[in-house]
């Protein structure tokens, strides 16, 4: 039988990362002024440009909720329209500006997890991959 006082040692201490990590990400887009879901959305349109259905497809986010979040986005200077008459056709693609931003977000992202990683060792390193791709499994397992 499987020792819960563990396992809920093992769940507290990945909440705690999972919050320590949130906070983080959260700070960095709020520097930029922008929400996870606006940083998911240019990463959505970093290869190419995409109409409104084909953003839905790819977000699972209804067509109203992506049209609102492609205006904030375009209000700001990080996406663009091309241009379209009818709005069901609209196409969108990020800006340079947006590219430039999504750039320096994911460059600031990635030396969190440098820094985090500094001072451990190869092997503490493939330990860690090792285990969470054990869980990884046994979530999809499951």
């Amino acid at each position: 039988m499987p020792n819960q006082s563990q396992n809920n040692e093992i769940k507290a201490q990945l909440e705690d990362f999972h919050t320590l990590y949130k906070q983080f990400e959260t700070n960095v887009l709020k520097k930029h002024t922008l929400t996870k879901s606006s940083l998911s959305l240019l990463n959505h349109l970093d290869s190419n440009p995409k109409t409104i259905k084909e953003l839905s497809h790819d977000t699972n986010l209804d067509k109203s909720t992506l049209s609102r979040q492609v205006d904030t986005l375009i209000k700001k200077n990080l996406a663009m329209e091309i241009g379209h008459l009818d709005r069901r056709l609209r196409t969108v693609q990020i800006s340079d500006y947006g590219q430039e931003l999504q750039k320096q977000i994911h460059q600031q992202l990635d030396e969190k997890w440098d820094t985090l990683f500094q001072l451990w060792s190869n092997e503490e390193k493939q330990l860690l991959m090792v285990l969470l791709g054990r869980m990884n499994r046994s979530f999809q397992l499951n």
